[in-house]
């Protein structure tokens, strides 16, 4: 999405700030359109360092150039090629970190897991916790599946200094816009080059302009089978032709997850005079959010 301003003095402005400084053609090309800006700061680190884009080492030097999240230390490990794993990307695993939007990756996945697909749960940002009985509970209790499934794991990426190991023929599974930007950097070890992105809200609109803001919004155009969850945020997505949403099929093949409530907590109950006339107001917000 693009941005002009039709104002004739600020227009003089730019003209004169145009000859002017450098620096403010770039922060104006930035502003406009903050997806185009990362793409070329890609391509600029490629082409500096005169490497092949779509390359592990084009993308370790696009990380190494550019401000962003920290991507995983990666590597193959040919003794997992012959089975396949999903590759849950989370911020971090444990209960105190499971909020709505890691609760459903997890229910989601551990319900693949039932099928025979294997499972790792990635703590991209944190260690894991020591004790991890909690966890495998907490997913339990989640999925009211009362068995410990044997080819799910939990592992950490969150040491940089340690390699991450993983088959080539593993697959991402992307929960947030950094955790996303890290699937996309690990496609250049594996022989899948799409991943699956569970798209929970419009994450650039949690930030202000920015390099964050950019980033989140970059993840939208990246090769990846979409999972929105709610037909709501679906149609916000293709009606505001986000990303890769106008290309041709695209929306059609996305899943949409219908918002679970449990009844016997949520539900409708008629006024009474013996009940007390409250309204009640049910809202969502981001962990630390004020």
């Amino acid at each position: 999405m693009e941005y002009t301003i039709a104002d004739p003095q600020w227009s003089r402005f730019e003209r004169v700030m145009d000859d002017f400084h450098p620096a403010y053609q770039l922060s104006k090309r930035i502003i406009r359109s903050p997806k185009i800006s990362i793409g070329d700061v890609k391509r600029y680190a490629v082409k500096a360092n005169v490497v092949q884009a779509g390359t592990a080492e084009a993308a370790a030097v696009m990380w190494k150039e550019y401000p962003g999240p920290e991507v995983l230390n990666l590597q193959a490990a040919p003794t997992l090629t012959s089975i396949p794993h999903f590759n849950v990307l989370l911020p971090a695993v444990g209960v105190k970190y499971m909020s709505g939007g890691p609760n459903t990756a997890v229910s989601l996945a551990y319900r693949m897991a039932t099928k025979g697909i294997p499972i790792r749960f990635v703590s991209t940002g944190l260690p894991l916790d020591e004790d991890p009985e909690p966890m495998w509970r907490h997913i339990e209790s989640l999925t009211g599946i009362k068995k410990r499934i044997p080819h799910v794991k939990m592992v950490s990426g969150h040491d940089r200094s340690q390699p991450l190991w993983l088959g080539e023929n593993d697959v991402f599974f992307a929960t947030a816009w950094w955790t996303t930007q890290m699937a996309d950097h690990g496609l250049a070890i594996t022989r899948p080059k799409k991943f699956i992105y569970i798209i929970q809200e419009f994450e650039p609109g949690l930030y202000n302009w920015s390099t964050d803001y950019a980033l989140a919004l970059d993840t939208y155009e990246m090769n990846y089978a979409a999972i929105l969850n709610s037909q709501l945020l679906a149609d916000f997505f293709n009606q505001n032709k986000v990303g890769r949403f106008p290309t041709p099929g695209f929306f059609e093949s996305s899943a949409v997850l219908d918002i679970a409530v449990d009844g016997t907590k949520f539900y409708f109950q008629a006024r009474t005079a013996k009940r007390e006339k409250r309204e009640w107001c049910l809202s969502s917000a981001e962990p630390g959010s004020t």
